[in-house]
């Protein structure tokens, strides 16, 4: 698992939503595992990735 957070919140209000989640954070919204979020992913279930500087959110 790398160091990255897992949210990079764009706003200074910590109650505003962020713009940008990573990957496990979007597979517990799902309530399914991060492997599941990619075969999901891969079947064109989900919206494609935004890739920020070699990481994908």
């Amino acid at each position: 698992m790398n160091n990255n957070p897992e949210i990079i919140s764009l706003t200074a209000n910590e109650h505003e939503p962020s713009l940008l989640v990573g990957a496990d954070s979007v597979a517990r919204m799902l309530d399914v595992s991060p492997r599941t979020m990619w075969r999901l992913l891969s079947a064109g279930k989900l919206i494609e990735p935004v890739r920020v500087g070699g990481n994908t959110r």
